[in-house]
C-alpha cells in the first residue's frame, strides 16, 4: 500500500459518507468475450478488480449499426479498437469507478498506442498496460461467464471469485451512445467522486484522522489502513 510521511497539522481532504459503490481497489483488468467485430454474437467487456466486476454488453443488433458507421470511415481498421476504448470509458464513468491502473487484454495488435491515447483523452491520470492476460484471469472468466451463461465456466474459481463474477454490475450500451460521447460525464481527475450528491468532503488535520477514513491523494481516493 501507499505510505505517506507528514506532520500532525497537515490537512487532508476527507471523503465523508462515501458512496456504497466506491471501489477501494483501483487496479482493474479488461477482457472481452466475442470480439466486437463478431457481428453474429453479443459482445461482453468485463472490467474486474480484486473485489468488483463490471460488465458492458453490446448486443449484435447494435453492432450491425456500428458496422454501418465503420464502412464510412477512411480508417475502418481503427474503428473497433476505438469502440472498445469508448466502451471502457463509458463503463468507468457511468458507474463512477475509481480506476488508476488498467490492464487490457491485447486483442488489436498494432493499435495499442491508439487505444491508450483514446482512453487517456477522457481519463488523463490513468495508467494503462496492454498485454495478453491469459485464460486464467478473473476478467476472462467474468466475460466468458456472461457471454455463455454457463456456470461451468467459473467452476474452477474459489468462493470469493465466484461471488465477484456473479455479482457483477451490468450495463448495456446503445450504438448511439458509443458513436456520440457527449453523454459521458467528465472525469479528468481521480477525485471525480466529489460530484456524488450523497458525499461531502472536509479538510481534516492528520492528528484527527483515524483508520478507515478515505482521503484524497495524488492517485485518487484511498482508505487509511494504518496510522503511526
Amino acid at each position: 500500500g501507499k505510505t505517506i510521511e507528514t506532520t500532525n497539522n497537515h490537512p487532508y481532504l476527507v471523503l465523508n459518507n462515501p458512496p456504497q459503490k466506491l471501489s477501494l481497489s483501483t487496479t482493474f483488468t479488461v477482457d472481452q468475450s466475442n470480439r466486437l467485430e463478431d457481428l453474429n454474437h453479443d459482445s461482453i467487456i468485463s472490467l474486474v478488480s480484486q473485489n468488483q466486476s463490471f460488465i458492458a454488453k453490446i448486443d449484435k443488433n447494435q453492432k450491425q449499426i456500428l458496422r454501418q458507421e465503420a464502412n464510412r470511415l477512411s480508417k475502418p481498421q481503427q474503428f473497433w479498437p476505438e469502440i472498445l476504448a469508448t466502451t471502457i470509458i463509458g463503463l468507468i464513468q457511468s458507474q463512477n469507478i475509481n480506476v488508476i491502473d488498467l490492464t487490457i487484454d491485447q486483442e488489436y495488435v498494432g493499435h495499442d498506442r491508439f487505444l491508450i491515447e483514446k482512453i487517456k483523452t477522457s481519463i488523463p491520470l490513468i495508467n494503462i498496460h496492454i498485454k495478453n492476460i491469459g485464460h486464467h484471469s478473473l476478467a476472462h472468466h467474468s466475460a466468458y461467464y456472461f457471454s455463455t451463461n454457463k456456470k461451468s465456466s467459473i467452476s474452477g474459481l474459489d468462493k470469493k471469485q465466484k461471488e465477484i463474477v456473479t455479482n457483477s454490475i451490468l450495463k448495456g450500451f446503445l450504438a448511439s451512445e458509443l458513436l456520440h460521447q457527449e453523454w459521458l460525464p467528465g472525469s479528468a481527475s481521480p477525485h471525480y467522486l466529489l460530484s456524488d450528491n450523497n458525499s461531502s468532503t472536509s479538510w481534516t488535520k492528520v492528528k484527527f484522522l483515524h483508520k478507515g477514513m478515505i482521503i484524497a491523494t495524488a492517485d485518487g481516493w484511498e482508505k487509511i489502513n494504518t496510522l503511526y
